[in-house]
């Protein structure tokens, strides 16, 4: 018999029992704590669905945190670039958005420089949330901005890209820096990762000192059965473009010739007080053309005026006619019962 304290007493368990029913009592205990297959299954789904739920939230925050950082990166290199050509006298001076680009090329890393009637070059053309087409600006006007410049698109060094209007009659204290120098000289819509997406307004792509819409009818004009029209004035008077200028939006050539642009100035100047030259064949009822014939009936105007429509009488592509619009002649061709060369002089009236 088993000497020890556990055998002192009659019916008393034997070390060996002890150890025994101890080693069953661990692998009991160990059996009880272990998770079978179908939890283990349940809480990787458990797992996997908060993550499914959370993760993209995550990402949507991430993306957002670094638009507002590419926006701030944007604008800093911005407002250092036009507050050192103030700081050195440069940023004045200037009547054109090119001349201005020309020299902020010293301050900014420029890598393209894009045309007005090749914006595309330099900018997306398809804004997701479904605003205007940025491709087609061409003035300081369609950024709410009656400065008389044109327009140019950007890429910079990072990626970026930009277009922008210049204001040439911008005047600065020489100590005004940052910010106050950006608003004063420069408007512009900009996208902070250029080609990569989403290409929507408020994340990528951003705008900069924009002016109010202007909702009224033109200073010294008229409101007239739902159109407000401007004065008339005459195109002989305004500095005309040259057809052959691939730098303007209205270049053209046919038949290898170029010409004086007059029409285009027209055009020029209807946008920069915020309007536009009448289309639609004054034949046709409610249209502006129409309409703008039946006001100079009743203002005694008898007088030839530009149409914003160019009239094809040289053929397919031949853009060198435009419709005219006048109480002497009777609709034709595209509505129009006339044209005009665009080297001619003419009159016009804008119209909103």
């Amino acid at each position: 018999m088993e000497k020890g304290i556990l055998n002192c007493c009659p019916g008393a368990v034997t070390a060996r029992d002890a150890i025994f029913r101890v080693s069953q009592y661990s692998k009991k205990k160990e059996g009880k704590s272990a998770f079978t297959l179908s939890e283990v299954l349940i809480v990787i789904s458990v797992i996997g669905l908060v993550a499914a739920l959370t993760i993209p939230t995550l990402i949507t925050r991430w993306q957002e945190k670094n638009w507002v950082t590419e926006n701030d990166v944007f604008k800093n290199r911005l407002y250092q670039g036009v507050s050192q050509m103030h700081a050195r006298g440069r940023l004045t001076g200037r009547t054109t958005t090119q001349a201005f680009v020309a020299e902020l090329q010293n301050f900014m890393k420029i890598t393209q420089v894009c045309q007005s009637n090749n914006l595309g070059a330099c900018f997306t053309s398809s804004i997701d949330d479904g605003a205007s087409n940025p491709t087609t600006y061409q003035t300081a006007t369609d950024f709410n901005q009656n400065w008389g410049t044109g327009v140019l698109g950007l890429k910079l060094a990072n990626g970026s890209s930009i277009i922008l209007a210049y204001n040439p009659t911008c005047g600065l204290d020489p100590a005004a820096a940052g910010e106050e120098v950006a608003k004063c000289s420069v408007a512009a819509i900009y996208d902070t990762n250029g080609e990569a997406g989403p290409n929507k307004t408020g994340l990528d792509i951003q705008t900069f000192n924009w002016g109010e819409p202007d909702t009224g009818c033109f200073e010294g004009g008229e409101e007239y059965d739902g159109y407000c029209f401007s004065p008339w004035f005459y195109s002989g008077d305004l500095t005309p473009y040259n057809t052959c200028d691939t730098g303007t939006p209205y270049h053209t050539e046919n038949n290898g010739s170029c010409h004086t642009d007059r029409w285009a100035a027209a055009m020029d100047e209807c946008k920069r007080i915020g309007g536009h030259l009448p289309t639609g064949g004054y034949t046709n009822p409610g249209t502006e053309a129409f309409v703008l014939r039946k006001y100079t009936v009743e203002k005694g105007w008898w007088a030839f005026f530009w149409s914003g429509d160019v009239v094809d009488h040289g053929g397919p592509g031949d853009t060198s006619m435009v419709g005219i619009i006048s109480p002497m002649i009777s609709g034709g061709n595209g509505g129009y019962g006339a044209s005009m060369s665009r080297d001619s002089d003419g009159y016009a009236v804008c119209v909103k």
